[in-house]
Formats: C-alpha cells, sequence, structure tokens
C-alpha cells in the first residue's frame, strides 16, 4: 500500500502530511521553513487532503480548530502508544494536561515516563495534540518537533490567546 501526502503552505511555513486511501492521517510534519516536508513526502504518491489543509492552515492562523474529526491510522504504534494517543485525543483545543493525567486517563497511572515517550515518538503532532502535555509543575517539558519547547510554547501560546484589556475591563 503506497501512502499518500501533500506539502502546503501555512502562517508558520510548510507542513506536510501521510495519509492512507481511507484518508487516515498516518504522519504530520508540523510547519518548518526546511526542506523537511518535501523529504517527508519523497516516497508517497502526491495527492492533496483539502479539508485537513484548510484546518491547519485555520489554525495557525488562529482559528480554533477541532482535529478530532479527522481519522488517524496508527498501525505502527504499540499497543500502549496506541491507547495514550487515544486518551490524548480526547483533550480539547485549549485544553492541557500533565504527563501523569494523561497516564491516568490512558488506564496506567504509573506509566509517567512511558507516557513521555509515545509524546516523543507521535507521529501525528498537532492532530495527536503532543503540545498539551505539561509537566506536574506547570513547566512545558520537551518537545520532539523542531522547534522544541519554543515551539510547543507556541502552540500553546496560540490556544490561550491574551485577553485583549477591554475585554479584561468589562469582565472586571
Amino acid at each position: 500500500m503506497t501512502p499518500f501526502g501533500c506539502a502546503f503552505k501555512t502562517a508558520l511555513g510548510w507542513a506536510a502530511v501521510r495519509f492512507n486511501e481511507h484518508h487516515e492521517i498516518t504522519g504530520f510534519l508540523l510547519p518548518s521553513s526546511t526542506q523537511k516536508s518535501h523529504d517527508f513526502l519523497a516516497w508517497t504518491v502526491h495527492r492533496s487532503f483539502p479539508q485537513l489543509e484548510k484546518a491547519v492552515v485555520g489554525y495557525f492562523a488562529g482559528k480554533k480548530i477541532d482535529f478530532r474529526k479527522f481519522s488517524v491510522s496508527l498501525t505502527d504504534a504499540s499497543p500502549f502508544f496506541q491507547n495514550v494517543y487515544g486518551a490524548l485525543r480526547t483533550v480539547k483545543y485549549g485544553e492541557t494536561l500533565t504527563y501523569k493525567e494523561l497516564a491516568k486517563k490512558a488506564g496506567n497511572p504509573s506509566a509517567v515516563r512511558a507516557v513521555g515517550g509515545a509524546m516523543a515518538h507521535n507521529p501525528i503532532p498537532l492532530i495527536i495534540p503532543c503540545h498539551r502535555v505539561i509537566q506536574s509543575d506547570g513547566s512545558l517539558g520537551g518537545f520532539s518537533a523542531d522547534g522544541g519547547a519554543d515551539l510547543k510554547k507556541m502552540l500553546i501560546d496560540l490556544e490561550h490567546p491574551p485577553i485583549p484589556p477591554t475585554a479584561k475591563k468589562q469582565a472586571g
């Protein structure tokens, strides 16, 4: 089975997605200004995925997007990783949780380090929102995508825009 894929430009740079014939996402590259998106697609059949492209472009333009409507295929992931990714997909836009909370949500409260490993090997970041997982002390923790913790902070900040001063006055 040959995977399909496409690259597209967002406000942050080029992103890329791989998917199967059922339009289940099998891989995703967060936006980058490097050639990686093209390298990622080198062995795919180029076909567009307009619904996902529109959603990702909108997300990076500041729109609240729910990626849970897109199907994913995690056949290469271990059953444990699949379980963790499934639990993480229930975390909504703008929410965060700790690695410990995710381990509990995935049904294995003592597997905090293994959950960290699942986050580091997430093949579909953003769609499986590993950027929403933080450390128990409130610090960000690691992020394996290009841009590291700076990109993770940017994604969290994107989902938590600052309250405009006029809204603060009206609320107070």
